[in-house]
């Protein structure tokens, strides 16, 4: 099947889903309506798109009390879950914007070679392996995974 997104995909020996790739969806539940057109959009064009259960700043979940900070690590930890099967991830960033759950979610993805795409372009990578940011972002994100506070 031809894709009319290009999306940088998984090589198709290593997933089991080389005629229909499963991409999972990141970025700030702010952009409710960008998600549900990209997930349309990526579905109609044959891709099986996994993304987010609950849009907790676009429905105002976080406002209400709803999403508790248990609640939202465990939709995070859910999320990694989700990256892991997926064969790449496509970033949702209008206007360059990657809040902190987005950060650590490229980051899950580039730890696991899950290849990253952006709806818009990346301003800059987060990190390289010569600045030293690589590591630190890796190890942040374990110590996030583990239940503990990132180092200051």
């Amino acid at each position: 099947m031809k894709h009319m997104y290009k999306l940088k995909l998984r090589h198709p020996s290593k997933s089991p889903n080389a005629d229909f790739p499963v991409v999972t969806l990141c970025g700030s539940t702010r952009f409710k309506s960008e998600f549900e057109a990209v997930c349309r959009d990526l579905t109609c064009d044959g891709y099986i798109v996994i993304t987010v259960g609950l849009f907790g700043h676009a429905d105002g979940e976080f406002d209400s009390g709803f999403i508790t900070p248990e609640l939202k690590r465990r939709l995070d930890l859910m999320h990694f879950a989700k990256i892991s099967m997926s064969d790449a991830i496509y970033v949702i960033n209008p206007g360059g914007y990657i809040g902190e759950s987005t950060k650590r979610e490229i980051t899950y993805a580039r730890m696991y070679d899950i290849p990253v795409n952006f709806m818009e372009k990346e301003r800059g990578p987060m990190f390289s392996e010569s600045n030293g940011l690589r590591d630190r972002a890796f190890a942040d994100l374990r110590r996030f995974i583990e239940g503990e506070a990132p180092e200051a």
